[in-house]
């Protein structure tokens, strides 16, 4: 079970205020950096859908405890292979080798690498024999759908 933490008034809004700077696609990356490591879950959430959030930054969120901020920095179109990378060991001890969503999102992903494609495809990843299709058009409108 989640430890639920309670916050005063002012952290409240504090927090608020951090996840309205993680979501202004006008923040800077050095700040998006610090906001990745946050410790309020809808700040790392936001600044894994920020349009202009730093590969390291990513990355950050690609190590996170929490499934959902993972899964936010995976769909992430600049997401780097190396963060791409950490997230299938999670999903392995959560589901053993029977689940494949994350897996198979990353076997499509934009950065992923050959050999990291060919590795999950021969792993049974995707349901899908040879390369998919429809990889570029998914992620250009995932990317379109960050700029709105």
């Amino acid at each position: 079970m989640v430890e639920r933490v309670l916050r005063s008034r002012a952290e409240q809004l504090a927090g608020y205020r951090r996840v309205l700077e993680a979501r202004d696609p006008t923040t800077p990356a050095d700040r998006l950096r610090i906001l990745a490591a946050d410790e309020i879950r809808p700040v790392r959430v936001w600044t894994g859908l920020n349009p202009h959030a730093p590969p390291d930054a990513l990355e950050l969120l690609a190590h996170d405890e929490d499934n959902y901020v993972r899964r936010i920095a995976l769909h992430h179109p600049s997401a780097p292979e190396t963060a791409l990378l950490h997230i299938p060991p999670f999903e392995t001890a959560k589901a053993g080798t029977s689940h494949f969503m994350d897996r198979e999102t990353i076997a499509h992903h934009p950065n992923a690498s050959r050999a990291l494609r060919k590795a999950m495809i021969s792993e049974g990843t995707c349901r899908a024999r040879s390369e998919c299709r429809h990889t570029k058009s998914m992620w250009r409108i995932r990317r379109r759908r960050l700029t709105l």
